[in-house]
């Protein structure tokens, strides 16, 4: 027949508004961080077997009472749910309402979440008040009994306990027990050896309960044998149980400690692992991105290459195209020079009197030989001449009076149509110049923006810039760089204060452990001293001083006086009684004066022991308040623990943001030199575009003058033929 607990449920209890299951019908782990709850859970089972509230929750440790810890809300439930033969039931565990008790309700089926949970309006889930408990499970329909208030009913129903109150009471055990009630089988003083299971401590007083309680059930069939050596057994037994009690608390810090280094150990080794992962791709990244840099160093040295043999091309080409271009300009000097002396000693109209020079030597012979002609028909006219000379004189002189007048309206008018013409040719030549020279300024205006254009480039060539967005990006990144390397020198610092804080913590953790130790020692010291008194006043007769108190109860006049009192509770002596003598082994001592040993006074030892009880119980208290210091402390640790591994955390983020923000402006790098390279070349290509132009602009500017002075020459010679 199986009777077995299958599972503990905490409704809405120190966590509040969760429903927590445990299963308790097989393997359960609990696991967990320190103070996450495992211990406050188990503390709860021995509450089913009927364990007073008072007695599973530390003092020392926990300021509220059972109720107010896991019980603190009407809505907060405690359920076990127990299996019985060929049935499943439950109790439901809640705070009475009057005080601080507890309530039991026995509920004859398996837990389900809506005999506790129900769904209001607005579709939110609540837990069932413990005041309308009762009305729930009679609206579902669900058998249960009436609440029990007194954890004693509770405990007599759960174990099958003898009683005397009536017919309910036995109906309750028949149908909810934890045991089977017909066959007279009981669970008594179960809850006390649950608890010494679960909460690791139990007293003398408990086992002494259950020992009584055995013999009173069984007094007919126990028969109690009593042997000294077993009593002894027992005596040391229980000494040292009480000395392995009192060192639980440095093994439970010393557990702990275990565990901590445990997760750190494990942390450390997961971390490893992933920063060899991590150091092994960072290697294949770090060989990657070098052959990708040799390769691009390679070609990059082709390029530059290339391009210096360019650039040394171009230069040679510049070189010639210069001495060209300062040979054209001293040539165009010189023919504005010479064009300024022949434009002063009027070549034009010089040559064109030279052209009519045979003309005029022709018109001269022949005006010669009419003279010779006429010389010789002179003579024979001489006389007509003459006569016709007087007549024709007048006549001629009328005639030439009429020429000269001509002559000089023609001279007059030819000057006039000269001066014209001239002005015509001079207004003609002015424009002709001033079209030129606004075109030739126009071609200098140009040739003298693409010179500045062109120092321009050659001062960008000389200190070229990169790419404006990644000087940018790389001022951005150094701004972040500092602002990291700034959050990595904090993050080092705050490192080192916890680290100090740390080392100061350690060092109050083994002042308060030096305090403790020294507080256990004494302690021992003490018990030794109350075990030693003890002994002394309980000494039976086979010891000397049991001897000496029986059968010489003046002993403490002669004998106390001389003998050692280690001899006293030695049980080998074999003292006997002898004829009275007057000496100590024949020798005669006046001891009037010598004080005796305190054990002769069985008062004054009671006395001692009760000062060394107090003694003990100040040790203790001082012991037990090293070990709340100790849990604060090791609290505090803990917090401190954290704070440093938040800083470490801290520090290598910061770490990995520095070394991203390195190697990002290690890429900027690269890119600000390819840019600059990249700007270098067009502003190369754009200085040779210019000094084409400004080669075509000076061979139009010279085709402008060279035009200007054939258009000159045609008008010179068009002036000269009119």
């Amino acid at each position: 027949m199986i009777y077995s607990l299958n599972r503990l449920i905490l409704i809405d209890s120190y966590k509040e508004g969760e429903l927590q299951e445990v299963r308790l019908d097989g393997h359960t782990n609990l696991n967990g961080v320190n103070g996450a709850g495992k211990t406050t859970l188990l503390r709860l089972i021995p509450l089913f077997y009927g364990e007073r509230p008072g007695r599973l929750v530390p003092k020392s440790r926990v300021t509220d009472s059972f109720v107010k810890h896991y019980l603190p809300r009407e809505s907060s439930y405690i359920i076990f749910e127990y299996q019985r033969h060929e049935q499943t039931c439950m109790v439901a565990i809640y705070a009475s309402t009057n005080d601080e008790g507890l309530c039991y309700r026995f509920i004859d089926k398996g837990f389900e979440p809506e005999d506790f949970i129900e769904q209001h309006e607005d579709g939110a889930k609540y837990p069932v008040s413990c005041r309308q408990l009762k009305s729930h499970l009679v609206t579902r329909q669900v058998q249960h009994s009436n609440q029990v208030t007194a954890c004693s009913d509770y405990r007599t129903i759960i174990q099958n306990l003898p009683h005397n109150k009536g017919q309910d009471m036995r109906q309750l055990i028949a149908r909810y027990s934890f045991c089977q009630g017909s066959s007279g089988q009981r669970l008594k003083d179960i809850e006390k050896i649950i608890t010494g299971m679960f909460m690791r401590s139990t007293d003398f007083a408990d086992l002494r309960e259950m020992l009584v309680n055995c013999i009173d059930e069984n007094r007919e069939s126990i028969a109690l044998e009593l042997q000294m050596e077993t009593l002894d057994n027992w005596y040391k037994e229980y000494r040292a149980y009480l000395q392995v009690e009192q060192e639980r608390p440095k093994i439970e810090l010393l557990n702990q400690v275990e565990s901590a280094l445990l997760q750190t150990e494990q942390g450390l080794g997961e971390l490893q692992v992933r920063l060899e992962k991590l150091l092994v791709q960072s290697e294949q990244a770090e060989q990657e991105q070098r052959q990708a840099g040799a390769a691009c160093y390679e070609q990059l040295e082709q390029v530059q290459k290339a391009w210096e043999e360019e650039e040394l091309t171009l230069k040679s080409a510049l070189a010639t195209t210069k001495a060209e271009l300062a040979q054209l300009q001293r040539q165009k000097v010189q023919l504005e020079k010479e064009k300024e002396v022949w434009d002063a000693q009027d070549i034009a109209g010089k040559k064109q009197l030279y052209s009519r020079l045979e003309l005029l030597k022709a018109s001269l012979e022949s005006e010669r030989d009419n003279l010779s002609q006429l010389m010789s028909d002179v003579q024979d006219i001489e006389a007509e001449f003459r006569r016709l000379q007087a007549e024709k004189e007048q006549y001629f002189a009328a005639q030439i009076h009429d020429f000269e007048l001509q002559k000089q309206q023609q001279q007059q008018a030819l000057g006039e149509q000269k001066a014209q013409v001239t002005e015509d040719f001079m207004e003609r030549k002015e424009t002709l110049r001033d079209t030129s020279e606004q075109q030739q300024e126009s071609k200098r205006k140009s040739t003298l923006a693409l010179s500045e254009q062109l120092g321009a480039l050659n001062s960008q060539i000389m200190q070229v810039q990169a790419d404006p967005v990644l000087i940018a990006d790389r001022e951005t990144k150094l701004e972040l760089h500092d602002t990291y390397l700034q959050q990595k020198q904090e993050a080092e610092a705050n490192e080192q204060a916890i680290e100090e804080e740390i080392r100061v913590h350690k060092v109050a953790v083994e002042a308060v452990f030096q305090k403790k130790r020294k507080h256990a020692e004494e302690k021992q010291i003490l018990q030794a001293k109350s075990d030693a008194i003890e002994a002394q006043i309980n000494a039976d007769a086979s010891t000397l001083l049991g001897f000496l108190r029986e059968y010489k109860p003046d002993w403490g006049e002669n004998l106390a006086k001389v003998i050692q009192p280690e001899l006293l509770l030695r049980d080998d002596l074999e003292p006997e009684l002898l004829s009275e003598q007057a000496g100590l082994y024949g020798v005669a001592l006046q001891l009037h004066d010598i004080a005796a040993d305190c054990s002769v006074d069985e008062q004054k030892l009671r006395d001692i022991l009760g000062d060394l009880h107090e003694q003990m119980q100040q040790q203790i208290l001082a012991e037990n308040n090293a070990e709340e210091e100790l849990q604060q402390l090791s609290k505090i640790d803990a917090g401190l623990q954290k704070k440093h591994k938040q800083r470490l955390l801290e520090k290598g983020q910061a770490n990995s943001h520095l070394q991203t923000v390195k190697e990002e402006l290690g890429s900027l790098k690269l890119q600000i030199v390819r840019s600059k390279k990249e700007r270098e070349q067009q502003l190369k290509v754009q200085r040779t575009e210019v000094n084409h132009k400004i080669k075509q602009n000076n061979l139009q500017l010279a085709a402008l003058q060279q035009q200007l002075k054939d258009e000159v020459r045609v008008l010179s010679q068009a002036l000269a033929e009119k």
